[in-house]
Parts: structure tokens; C-alpha cells; sequence
């Protein structure tokens, strides 16, 4: 009989559980922003964190990469603090900013990606891992092209790319589809269906008929964690955060629920 040491099982324990996050209060200027916050995130797990603007969701992604620190509870990352694990989080913000006109191409935005420092260049290796990340994203071939020729969602790709070119564990993503059209968000979310068997996802965002069909699991927040499970049982919390009922509609080739009348 094969046993497993206590090293082993906490090992084990680190890789199915990408985020735990237990009884963490956040203020801002003196303001709370996130009250009594338990959210635990299996690994290659796909989780929606939804909600109004203002309740505390990109605070939250903060706090798990580890560019800012709770005032009461704790962040784990795989086992570690936030801030120690760096290195197995991509990150893809809610604003990505460039100037059109800046002489940049699509492979060297990738490769700001695998920057580790003043003084060390790139090598072959970076290369290649710019290689796979746009190759996941669907943009291989365009390495040379200019970021200002790019289409609002070939930026964000290119950007995803930048996220997952060190080979995450744990991709962050917030309001990744504010800048791009409906059909290219149904593209995007199929690239995430493909990314998640092999990192976990967390996808912020306050659209909910946009991803009540993508995801397997969602969060709603609203300055306090009112649902975490799985996408079929929160319609009635969601009800009673937004104050509307949902439906499920069917809108071309993509079903969505929307909100009724008010």
C-alpha cells in the first residue's frame, strides 16, 4: 500500500487549491471595501467574481496578487503568501494602456512578459515561450506587426499573451471584455475554455449575462461574499443583489441570460 508523508499531502493539499482566502477585511482611506471575505478556489478551476461597480472586485484581485495586504485575515496563494508566489500568476488588467503611434510590435510587447530585471537580456528561451503564448492566443504569424495595427480584440489578445508567457498557475483576469465586441468576447471565452484545463481562472467582472454561461463557478460580492458555488444555484442571489429577475434568452449563436424589465 502506497502512502503519502505529511511533506507529500501538503504538496498535494498546495496543488489542488490555487486561492484560499479566510475571514479578510479590506479599507480603503478608511473605507471598508471587502467585510468578512472566505472564498476557496480549487486548481484548474474557472470562477467568475461578479457584482456591481464599487463592491470591492478588482480590490480583491489586488489582494491576491499581492499588491496590496488586508487589514485583518489572510491570502493564500498555493500554499504561500501572494507576494512569494509572483512567479505562478498572470495577470491581465481591466485598462491596458499603449501609445498607437509607439514602434513596438506584437512579439517584443509579449516578451515584456518574462521581464526579470535591469540588466538581464533575453535569450532563446524567452523567445520561444513568446512563441507558445501567442500561439495559445491564436495570433502566431503576427509577431511583426505593430501593436497600433491591431483590432481592439487583437490587443487583448496579444495582452493575454503577455499574461501567460511564464507559464502560469493561476491566470487573474479583470474586465477582460470591456473593450472588445460581442463576438469576439464568444471567441475570447472559447480560448478560456482551452486555458482552463491547465491553470485556474478567475475572471472579475460586473457583466453577469455575459458569463452565466461561460463559467463552472461564480462568486458575487458586493462588499461581502453573498454566494460562492457553482453558476446554477446563484440566480436568486444575484436577483437580490442587482433587484431584477434573470431569464435565459437565446440571441444568435451565443445563449445568454439577460435582465428583465426592472
Amino acid at each position: 500500500m502506497i502512502t503519502l508523508n505529511q511533506k507529500e499531502l501538503g504538496n498535494k493539499a498546495m496543488e489542488e487549491t490555487a486561492v484560499k482566502i479566510k475571514d479578510l477585511n479590506f479599507y480603503y482611506r478608511k473605507r471598508l471595501v471587502l467585510e468578512d471575505i472566505n472564498l476557496q478556489v480549487p486548481h484548474k478551476s474557472f470562477l467568475a467574481i461578479i457584482g456591481p461597480n464599487g463592491g470591492g472586485k478588482s480590490s480583491l484581485l489586488r489582494l491576491i496578487l499581492g499588491l496590496i495586504t488586508p487589514f485583518q485575515g489572510e491570502v493564500q496563494v498555493f500554499g504561500q503568501d501572494p507576494r512569494r508566489a509572483r512567479e505562478l500568476m498572470g495577470y491581465l488588467p481591466q485598462h491596458v494602456s499603449f501609445l498607437h503611434d509607439f514602434p513596438i510590435n506584437v512579439e517584443d510587447t509579449v516578451l515584456t512578459g518574462r521581464y526579470q530585471g535591469l540588466f538581464k537580456g533575453y535569450g532563446p528561451e524567452d523567445r520561444e515561450a513568446v512563441h507558445q503564448a501567442l500561439e495559445m492566443v491564436e495570433m502566431e504569424g503576427l509577431e511583426d506587426r505593430q501593436m497600433g495595427q491591431l483590432s481592439g480584440g487583437q490587443v487583448q489578445r496579444v495582452f493575454l499573451a503577455r499574461a501567460l508567457v511564464r507559464d502560469p498557475k493561476l491566470l487573474l483576469l479583470d474586465e477582460p471584455m470591456s473593450s472588445v465586441d460581442p463576438q469576439m468576447q464568444f471567441s475570447f471565452y472559447q480560448l478560456l475554455e482551452k486555458l482552463k484545463k491547465k491553470m485556474t481562472i478567475i475572471l472579475v467582472t460586473h457583466d453577469v449575462g455575459a458569463v452565466l454561461d461561460q463559467v463552472e463557478h461564480m462568486a458575487c460580492l458586493n462588499q461581502r461574499m453573498y454566494y460562492h458555488g457553482q453558476v446554477e444555484g446563484a440566480g436568486e442571489v444575484i436577483e437580490k443583489m442587482y433587484g431584477c429577475p434573470l431569464e435565459l434568452v437565446t440571441h444568435g449563436h451565443t445563449p445568454h441570460r439577460v435582465l428583465k424589465e426592472h
